[in-house]
């Protein structure tokens, strides 16, 4: 009886050698990306090879005019300050005029205690809302008729939202504000630069363009397009002879108040009253901003900046996408609940600011804990309606000037269809609020109260990761 050809061809030895060899050299290659990857993020401890490697050419900013959107705190007004110091004209950009006010003379102060005397004159103060693109053609004239050119723009301004499955509405704004906006603004600003024949973009990014996480789906959306635009306007510059330079900054966790921003829109928690764990211990904006400064002005396309273990992360994205994606697919319900449970924190908080809680600080929960109690009470957790504050960005369900904190909606504070269990230790929600209640319930769906075999290894080296990540980061602030 012959033999199958597939049979004849395994059986000859030369065939069976080269399978063996060809899965011996995919293990082998495969073992030392991860060495290198593990190697690189514990070494390097805050940003990328190239930019640990590299020394800041501070005369490349020396007497040049650089515009900082998103200017008024975190990085944005790290960079002002560096960029000050550093004899660079700065026109600065956000929302409100009195909070560029204070970073500008917050500047001036900094230069000061550096030894570069600045004034007021060195700067230019331009509001303006990125929500509103009809207003950029005019913003973008005044700003290079200031000094004649604009040679730097640090694309800075951003919002970002956090939760389950929020609304179109809400992707929409997010997709606006984050990309859209921005690539408008920008093309105005590269046809300036084009005919001055020079300039460098500088985008402020995220980690989140390479590394997706459920619960920031609308943001991560937003930052890779962003991502793309950036090499695309990098490629059609270089083929059209521009000189001009495209960076992209993939910062990780930094300790800046965006965190309250995109959970509480109303603005009525004061800042550091509560901060997510992965903020709090981000590399400082300070560190950021003169990593960003060292990279551009060494003209890198790419910048990695963040402690671990967020840089270690970036790097097995980028040599084992396969192994990465696995553990973050098998850790996606344990991120969920982390969310969950950050979110329900930072409503207490918000409730004690308006007047609606009782005293005491919030309750913490062993990881888990407080879905378990909701599963044995018949609990729900509920993506995000349209009255959750975690639905809008900054600026969005504002109460009135004159309603005392008594007066605020509870939706502003909480989800109206959350339901708590009877073993919860958080203050109750007001009376009212149980026909809501059940009518979001038609909508809810309920995370499973305990972790897979698989999910728990995946978490299990994800905890490792961080271990490692405390330790690989010591002193990376000030190295």
């Amino acid at each position: 009886m012959e033999m199958p050809a597939v049979v004849q061809f395994l059986s000859a030895p030369g065939p069976l050698l080269a399978l063996v060899f060809f899965f011996f050299l995919w293990t082998s290659a495969t073992l030392l990306r991860l060495l290198w990857v593990s190697m690189a993020a514990l070494l390097l401890r805050d940003c990328d090879l190239a930019t640990k490697l590299l020394t800041e050419r501070k005369t490349y900013w020396k007497n040049r005019v650089a515009w900082i959107t998103g200017a008024s705190s975190g990085i944005g007004l790290s960079l002002c300050r560096l960029l000050a110091a550093r004899r660079c004209f700065v026109i600065l950009s956000s929302r409100k005029k009195e909070d560029l006010i204070s970073a500008r003379d917050d500047a001036i102060d900094y230069s000061q205690r550096h030894g570069v005397k600045r004034s007021p004159e060195d700067f230019l103060l331009l509001p303006f809302d990125m929500k509103k693109p009809e207003t950029f053609f005019g913003v973008v004239d005044e700003g290079r008729q200031w000094k004649g050119r604009i040679d730097f723009l640090f694309s800075n301004a951003g919002v970002a939202c956090r939760g389950m499955m929020l609304p179109s509405s809400i992707d929409n704004e997010i997709l606006q504000v984050n990309l859209l906006s921005q690539m408008e603004f920008v093309k105005l600003i590269v046809a300036r630069m084009i005919q001055q024949q020079y300039g460098h973009i500088i985008f402020t990014n995220s980690m989140s363009a390479r590394t997706t996480l459920g619960g920031r789906t609308a943001y991560s959306t937003a930052k890779g397009g962003l991502l793309n635009f950036s090499y695309g306007l990098s490629r059609e510059l270089r083929g059209m002879g521009s000189p001009v330079r495209v960076t992209t900054v993939l910062p990780g966790y930094i300790r800046t108040s965006l965190c309250d921003r995109e959970l509480y829109a109303d603005g009525t928690v004061p800042k550091g009253v509560h901060v997510a764990k992965d903020i709090r211990t981000g590399l400082s904006s300070d560190r950021t901003a003169e990593l960003m400064l060292r990279g551009s002005s060494r003209g890198l396309s790419e910048i990695w900046i963040g402690k671990n273990p967020d840089l270690f992360y970036m790097y097995a994205m980028y040599y084992v996408p396969d192994i990465a994606n696995l553990v973050v697919d098998y850790g996606a319900s344990s991120y969920a609940r982390n969310i969950e449970e950050e979110i329900r924190q930072r409503r207490y908080v918000a409730r004690r600011a308006r007047g609606n809680g009782t005293g005491g600080p919030p309750p913490v929960d062993e990881p888990g804990a407080g879905f378990k109690k909701r599963k044995a009470s018949e609990d729900v957790v509920h993506s995000a309606p349209f009255s959750s504050p975690l639905s809008f960005p900054p600026e969005r369900h504002q109460p009135d000037e004159d309603a005392s904190p008594a007066s605020v909606p509870y939706e502003m504070a909480t989800h109206a269809g959350e339901r708590r269990s009877r073993g919860d230790s958080l203050p109750p929600a007001k009376d009212g609020k149980a026909t809501a209640e059940s009518k979001s319930r038609a909508n809810s769906r309920v995370l499973p109260d305990a972790y897979g075999p698989i999910e728990t290894v995946a978490n299990a080296i994800s905890d490792a990761v961080s271990q490692l990540g405390r330790f690989g980061s010591m002193g990376s602030d000030t190295a």
